[in-house]
């Protein structure tokens, strides 16, 4: 009998999270703006945190939400713990690239060992996943 108590109650907790979603679209979202979500993201040298941006920019055709690329600001808002304002402290991947700085966050001592070209693939990949 635990087992099914357990999945109903996960089953009303995923439909209230996507309530929440909802009602944080209708209210919260424009289209135009941008909101933010450090991530964690696994490295060759370690973890290191990026900071992602969310542009909402067109809305859906069927529901009127706005979207941030293929995804509705509620689909984007259960993915991703969603910020208004930019952290400061974090880079995107394009600025952190596009600085040219060896410095790379989440560092380890093995970095040293490390090619150039490991370091440009990795963050290379990120950039283009992130998109």
């Amino acid at each position: 009998m635990g087992r099914i108590t357990d999945a109903i109650g996960s089953a009303i907790g995923g439909t209230r999270d996507r309530a929440e979603a909802r009602r944080f679209a209708a209210r919260e979202v424009q289209v135009g703006d941008t909101w933010y979500s450090v991530e964690t993201h696994v490295m060759p040298w370690g973890e290191a945190q990026f900071l992602h941006e969310h542009r909402f920019t067109k809305k859906d055709r069927w529901t009127g939400m706005p979207m941030c690329g293929h995804r509705t600001a509620d689909a984007v808002w259960l993915a991703h713990d969603l910020l208004r304002h930019r952290p400061a402290g974090y880079l995107t991947v394009e600025e952190y690239t596009a600085s040219g700085s060896w410095d790379l966050p989440g560092a380890q001592e093995q970095v040293a060992e490390l090619t150039a070209k490991q370091i440009k693939d990795a963050l290379r990949k990120l950039a283009t996943s992130s998109r």
